[in-house]
């Protein structure tokens, strides 16, 4: 996502903003103003770059007419920045890197997200040339797609210096999307896996299937109490007592089962129940017979 984009989805949210204070739908602020309630949807998300009346009725619709002239202000440093951008990226995609490491060297906690591509930072030689490929032919950039590798190549230096820390989001279609051969692909997933396994990096991926139902709890009471019995099994009486390891085991392997995903915590929550009832037949037969012993110890047997 461009720097751009992001500046259009904020003055989206913005607007959004002014909307749902006014107590408004989108569908009665669209007729109010006399728009489709589609221009609605999309200037609000950032799929459509409002103009200088689009914002100034906007105001008006909403009852606000006095915010007209932040909504322009956010409009036209918006725009400065894409120009600017525009003039960098038209000396090539060199300056553009360089730029994004000047920014990178002055910082110690960089954060990042990324649901479409590898972040910049973390992309292999070959990777980043596709991606800077694919900018050159969209934007008509002049071609020096080897000093824009370079140059993104050397921005990571930073990853290795003690003084800065790195918080990156991934969604996973990120890791997924196919932008360059599938090799390129693999390689710069691992390259991805390589960098986060160091503390300067933490790096987390949010999945595109989340389990509904799923759990983190780190124990059940079953597990626990299963776990008991077989210890007070153990200790009662060690000749009959040592079975009880038997359930012990099964209810840590169930609370174990308890921290994975949704399919391992139903076998995990069945391993910790079983656990729980031998625990309990085993522990009351070694009650039972520490109470046989007990009186045929009495009785002179």
């Amino acid at each position: 996502m461009s720097d751009y984009q992001k500046a259009r989805q904020a003055l989206g949210v913005r607007l959004r903003e002014l909307r749902t204070e006014a107590g408004l739908s989108g569908r009665e602020l669209a007729h109010r103003i006399g728009w489709p309630p589609s221009k609605i949807s999309k200037l609000e998300h950032g799929n459509q770059t409002a103009s200088s009346d689009d914002l100034t009725a906007w105001a008006k619709g909403c009852g606000a007419p006095e915010v007209a002239g932040e909504l322009a202000a956010h409009r036209r440093a918006m725009e400065t920045h894409y120009t600017s951008w525009r003039r960098q990226l038209a000396t090539g995609t060199r300056a553009r890197q360089q730029s994004f490491g000047d920014v990178e060297q002055q910082s110690s906690l960089i954060q990042a997200f990324e649901s479409a591509c590898v972040p910049g930072l973390l992309q292999t030689p070959d990777y980043a040339r596709h991606m800077l490929t694919r900018t050159i032919e969209l934007h008509g950039a002049p071609d020096d797609v080897e000093e824009g590798v370079r140059a993104r190549v050397q921005r990571q230096q930073v990853l290795y210096d003690p003084r800065r820390h790195f918080e990156v989001l991934l969604w996973e279609p990120a890791l997924r999307m196919l932008i360059c051969p599938p090799i390129s692909s693999a390689r710069a997933r691992g390259e991805s896996s390589t960098a986060s396994r160091t503390d300067s990096m933490r790096s987390t991926m949010v999945a595109m299937h989340h389990p509904p139902h799923a759990t983190t709890r780190p124990r059940s009471a079953a597990a626990v109490a299963s776990l008991a019995l077989g210890i007070l099994g153990v200790l009662a009486t060690p000749a009959f007592g040592l079975f009880t390891l038997l359930p012990a085991l099964a209810a840590l392997t169930g609370a174990y089962g308890l921290r994975t995903t949704h399919t391992h915590q139903l076998r995990g929550r069945g391993m910790a129940l079983w656990g729980f009832w031998l625990g309990v037949a085993f522990f009351l037969l070694n009650v039972g017979l520490l109470m046989l012993a007990a009186v045929a110890s009495r009785m002179g047997y």
